[in-house]
């Protein structure tokens, strides 16, 4: 099936588009050195990591394309929805650049839609139930980098 194999493709693009996600632990203090007095945080209590949670779904058409630090992804969702969460670590919310579209040419029976959400806070979210002029219902979902 090609199906599974291009969801994957766009959750490992996600996740390896994460900046500091994947950074190792801090070496530990070499054994001459005295204890440190207060323990580091251990990776649930990281306090710059956020939980980032993307949510696509459509009608059997529906085409997702998500894009990254620079990167673009596409994905056709043949109706099932696209339900990826990862942590994202050292970056303030304000600075994640995640953009996610969607669009569909039959949003009558379902609509299309897409969220981003922040630590279970939805940050945003987009649906789109009829066609344009163009006879395409499109829907976007964006947290662009600030600067």
């Amino acid at each position: 099936m090609k199906r599974p194999a291009v969801v994957v493709l766009a959750a490992t693009f996600l996740t390896a588009c994460t900046s500091g996600a994947d950074d190792p632990a801090a070496p530990a203090d070499p054994p001459s050195a005295p204890p440190s007095r207060s323990p580091s945080p251990s990776p649930q209590q990281e306090p710059d990591s956020t939980v980032v949670h993307v949510r696509v779904s459509g009608p059997q058409d529906t085409v997702m394309l998500v894009a990254r630090d620079g990167q673009r992804s596409q994905v056709e969702l043949e109706g099932e929805p696209f339900d990826f969460e990862f942590t994202e670590s050292g970056t303030a919310p304000g600075h994640l650049d995640i953009r996610v579209f969607a669009k569909s040419e039959h949003p009558e029976e379902e609509p299309v839609r897409c969220s981003i959400s922040l630590d279970g806070e939805v940050a945003i979210e987009d649906s789109a139930s009829t066609v344009d002029e163009n006879g395409i219902a499109e829907v976007s979902c964006t947290l662009a980098r600030s600067t």
